[in-house]
């Protein structure tokens, strides 16, 4: 079934046996020709013709029956229960609960295939009159004693096995509490505060667009939203101009946790989101991806990333790599700012670790952002592949300042790319690039940067700017390296013998100050091709390279 919009499933076996990639939805387009479009698109028929249920928690008078706006339910639940596939619920601005009589366990549970939207003020006669922030619809776990978060819902809304068609839009969900003890790990009631997307098993799609997310904690997983992809399911959930704050989780991702890939592609899976100071008592401050054996490619697209925070790994996102064959994301037009991760190395901003080898991994940073991480390398990557698997790791046109900038472990044949990049101003405690494969660096500018750590030997620092380890290969094109504070192991550093020579090729270096070496130290061979050194100390073993 086609829209403009897209292509979708409405049955969960399309993907019997050996699974061919389908793509779900497009780039959604911005407001206000997004909300005629959307509401266009989310009235596709099914086998029952759709309808409109209205729910304003503040009419008076009426019948109640959710067929005008004047005689709208009271309760959503009450709309719930009623809808079918295909139909749309408008609920107007207002505090909803899922429990009136302080019940942890009730819920609000949204049936496959319908839409549900807040943001009304009560008297819209079509879609596009809607105006979500300026009458905000609340969804609210806070169904106890007031400000006492120990009495609140455990999960405020629920879906299972839902299809692309399925869609919530325009609410904002509060004061959600997941700490249920005595049950599984991940289940319901201990995770996905303020959603709970079932896929276990089977499939999730559904979209969750225009939302807002705050003071939502979990016990284990997800603060906020829990997205259940466990067994054989296949999920894919889209995030669109989305904000999540303040959310908690007790061991992974502070707002989100993602459980599982999917078969369907879905593109943008985060798209315009914002997440800011939420926090994880483990790994994946603001969101945490655990990657199955599935085709599709993640992506995080013009998101903001602010004061998250890890205490071990990926303060912005932990991405755990989970495809044999290889994982496929990109990170475009994203920002991230002092976000942290409370362990030395692993990803202030983004961690990345796959948990097989032989694979072939593709991962790109694409006009991003990063700033003041202020614990942890802004990206930590260990890309691992072996034998005949190759990697490709890129870096365009982004900016790195006041930060810890790039760990990238990536051996054998895999290659580092990076272009058009800026690394300013970082204090970086072991080094401001670390690569364990061939990496290639053009039009990019290394200025103001300074390293400091001490290794071994008292008030002697250990420092290294650029190192490569045994199957590394450097090389560098139309770059200029600038008033840089080294170490005593200059730029190019090489821990052990490598099989590759390095090259500075049209590049300029100038007042760089190092402690005793130049431009390379140690094992490494650096060739030199039309290149000028301005006021540095260069090594004197650096080979030129005829033209």
């Amino acid at each position: 079934m086609c829209s403009m919009f897209l292509c979708v499933f409405t049955k969960k076996r399309v993907f019997g046996g050996a699974p061919a990639i389908l793509t779900i939805n497009n780039l959604p387009m911005k407001a206000p020709l997004l909300s005629i479009l959307l509401f266009g698109f989310f009235t596709i028929q099914h086998s029952l013709p759709a309808q409109v249920i209205y729910v304003n928690a503040a009419v008076s008078g009426g019948a109640n029956d959710g067929t005008s706006w004047q005689n709208a339910y009271l309760s959503l639940h009450d709309a719930l229960s009623t809808a079918q596939p295909g139909d749309s619920i408008w609920v107007a601005t207002g505090t909803y609960y899922p429990a009136a009589d302080g019940d942890r366990n009730k819920r609000f549970e949204l049936p496959d295939g319908v839409k549900l939207f807040g943001g009304f003020s009560g008297s819209e006669t079509n879609f596009a009159e809607r105006d979500w922030e300026a009458h905000p619809t609340l969804l609210s776990g806070d169904i106890g004693a007031p400000d006492d978060s120990t009495d609140n819902s455990f999960n405020i809304l629920y879906m299972e096995q839902v299809d692309s068609t399925t869609a919530v839009d325009g609410f904002f969900f509060e004061w959600g509490n997941a700490n249920k003890t005595g049950v599984a790990t991940g289940a319901p009631g201990s995770s996905g505060a303020a959603i709970y997307i079932n896929g276990e098993d089977e499939y999730a799609y559904p979209k969750i667009w225009n939302c807002r997310f705050e003071h939502n904690t979990a016990l284990y997983f997800g603060g906020a939203v829990f997205v259940n992809g466990d067994g054989d399911g296949s999920v894919a959930p889209q995030f669109f101009n989305c904000v999540f704050k303040y959310n908690k989780a007790g061991i992974y991702g502070g707002a989100i946790l993602r459980f599982g890939g999917s078969w369907a592609e879905v593109e943008n899976d985060f798209w315009q989101c914002t997440f800011e100071q939420n926090q994880a008592g483990d790994s994946g401050g603001a969101v945490y991806y655990f990657e199955t054996e599935r085709l599709d490619k993640i992506e995080f697209t013009g998101c903001d990333f602010i004061q998250n925070k890890a205490v071990k790994r990926g303060g912005g996102i932990c991405f755990i790599g989970g495809k044999q064959t290889g994982t496929r994301a990109s990170v475009i037009g994203c920002f991230f700012q002092k976000n942290e991760a409370q362990t030395t190395f692993p990803g202030g901003d983004f961690y990345y670790f796959p948990v097989a080898l032989f694979r072939s991994d593709v991962l790109s940073f694409i006009n991003c952002k990063f700033l003041e991480t202020t614990k942890g390398n802004a990206i930590y990557a260990d890309i691992l592949p072996l034998d005949d698997s190759t990697s490709l790791f890129i870096i365009d046109s982004c900016w790195f300042e006041k930060t810890h900038p790039v760990s990238i472990n990536s051996f054998d044949k895999g290659v580092t790319k990076i272009s058009n990049t800026v690394f300013y101003d970082n204090s970086a405690e072991y080094r401001v690039l670390s690569v364990d494969s061939k990496c290639y660096i053009e039009n990019s500018l290394f200025k103001d940067n300074t390293l400091k750590v001490l290794y071994s030997a008292p008030n002697k620092p250990f420092i290294r700017f650029m190192q490569s380890f045994s199957h590394a290969q450097i090389s560098i094109r139309n770059s200029i390296f600038d008033s840089n504070t080294l170490g005593e192991e200059g730029i190019l550093y090489n821990e052990l013998p490598a099989p590759g020579d390095n090259f500075i090729i049209n590049s300029t270096s100038l007042n760089n100050r190092e402690l005793e070496t130049g431009w390379k130290s140690n094992k490494a061979k650096v060739y030199v091709f039309n290149s000028i050194f301005i006021a540095d100390t260069t090594d004197a073993d650096l080979l030129p390279l005829s033209g």
